[in-house]
């Protein structure tokens, strides 16, 4: 699946329809998004993307990102991680993009008190610290770039299907499918 994604990015990169930019674009994208682990669990995201590469037409970037989720009676997730990706904008603003990242992930139970038991005390409560997870990710998603009154892109909204893995997790990884749909914020050039 994602060579066959990568082959249409490369193909709508030589399209002849796709943009070239005019003056330096941006270095720089802060984005805040919602995040909803099985879409319906609300969360938020803030990240800082870097663009290594930016033609106007074809990004690569590199960011870091931090949020967290509820997932009601079950568990909170916090997590902070890396990824790095790349995207295709077209003349008209919309663009294709994929990421992969790698975080950690730290869950906390969600639904009343903990207890464990043992042969000496029986069960007893204890406090929640939460668990620590390591948190791969992988996503593609879609959106619109607006430009300012001098052509320059300022604005992006997008939104993308996100796969994470919560590992360990009962000695397995967890597939988790999560929506991202939020905005960015493109830094001026300097």
């Amino acid at each position: 699946m994602s060579k066959t994604l990568s082959l249409c990015m490369w193909l709508l990169l030589l399209w002849p329809g796709t943009a070239r930019a005019q003056a330096p674009p941006s270095r720089w994208g802060i984005s805040l998004a919602y995040f909803g682990e099985f879409v319906t669990h609300p969360g938020v995201t803030i990240s800082a993307e870097r663009y290594l590469f930016n033609n106007g037409t074809y990004q690569v970037f590199v960011g870091a990102q931090a949020g967290g989720y509820v997932h009601r009676r079950n568990h909170t997730g916090l997590f902070v991680g890396l990824e790095t990706g790349h995207r295709i904008t077209m003349k008209s603003g919309l663009f294709f993009d994929q990421h992969l990242g790698l975080g950690y992930l730290h869950t906390f139970l969600n639904g009343g008190d903990v207890f464990e038991a043992d042969a000496l005390r029986g069960a007893y409560e204890v406090k929640d610290g939460g668990r620590g997870h390591v948190m791969p990710s992988v996503s593609v998603g879609t959106g619109w770039t607006f430009r300012d009154g001098a052509g320059q892109p300022r604005w992006s909204v997008f939104a993308r299907p996100v796969v994470f893995w919560q590992y360990p997790f009962n000695n397995y990884a967890l597939v988790h499918p999560a929506l991202q749909a939020g905005a960015t914020y493109l830094l001026p050039a300097r």
